[in-house]
């Protein structure tokens, strides 16, 4: 199944997200850095691709709460 790029509804797009679909693999949670707070480390929920139907985001976080906590802040999930 494709990947989804969820986008918030105040969200301005000024170019082709295309790029957003070329990093990591289809069964990659990627999220875009939050700008306003660097030193968190932490993605913004206002843009990101996550696959659908695969569950693997539930599992994974059921199996190692802190890990994929980590994982996000570095900006993908495998």
């Amino acid at each position: 199944m494709d990947p989804v790029l969820f986008l918030d509804l105040d969200l301005l797009i000024m170019g082709s997200p295309d790029d957003f679909f070329e990093i990591g693999g289809l069964n990659d949670l990627i999220m875009a850095r939050n700008l306003a707070t660097p030193l968190e480390r932490l993605g913004g929920t206002l843009l990101f691709r996550f696959p659908v139907g695969t569950g693997f985001l539930q599992a994974k976080f059921r199996a190692d709460p802190h890990c994929i906590s980590g994982s996000i802040a570095a900006g993908f999930l495998r």
